[in-house]
């Protein structure tokens, strides 16, 4: 789409319409048009190499360059309720505290949190002994919206923090993106 909105303002730019207009102004449209050919070209490659950010087409290749330390947080990925009652169940006899993601793979900030925020090294320390639960709603299906209900959660992304006993601590809960220094303060106060 870019490259298509590239060209077709390079067209603009050098069409007969305009050449009686500034050569500033049609200066200035070439140029946009050529940034705009070279994030959509920017963008492919990062897809290619598995990028999914628009804003930041090849942050997969600078993370592959081994310049950042990047880790996985080992969540348990559900998609029924079942499954989630038993795994908080168990959290529960452990005395262990739960995060609860709610996550889609076509939902933007949840991308965004699980390439940035949770691949924090920080963030994996302070969640040292928590067990995390990560809940799949990117199929919208009579058991992801059985989860919605029962959470009551609108959407994704929607993060809960639940405590060892059980209980959701309703005050930190999350809708939408959350940067690393505030989910930090968030997984403290929840401690």
């Amino acid at each position: 789409l870019l490259i298509t909105v590239g060209f077709y303002l390079w067209h603009i730019a050098s069409s007969e319409s305009t050449k009686d207009e500034s050569t500033l102004l049609r200066s200035t449209g070439k140029a946009v048009a050529t940034m705009i050919v070279l994030w959509g070209a920017l963008a492919l490659v990062g897809h290619a190499t598995g990028g999914r950010d628009i804003l930041s087409p090849l942050s997969e290749l600078s993370a592959a360059s081994g310049k950042t330390q990047k880790i996985e947080l080992p969540f348990e990925v559900t998609t029924d309720l079942a499954t989630t009652q038993q795994i908080l169940d168990n959290a529960r006899d452990q005395s262990q505290p739960v995060l609860l993601d709610f996550y889609a793979d076509w939902c933007f900030d949840c991308v965004r949190m699980k390439r940035t925020t949770f691949t924090e090294p920080s963030v994996a320390d302070a969640l040292q002994g928590w067990r995390l639960i990560m809940i799949d709603v990117t199929d919208t299906s009579d058991q992801s919206e059985a989860l919605k209900r029962h959470f009551n959660v609108f959407g994704p992304p929607a993060t809960l923090f639940i405590s060892a006993t059980g209980e959701e601590r309703f005050d930190l809960r999350q809708y939408g993106f959350i940067k690393t220094d505030e989910f930090l303060s968030l997984v403290k106060a929840a401690q």
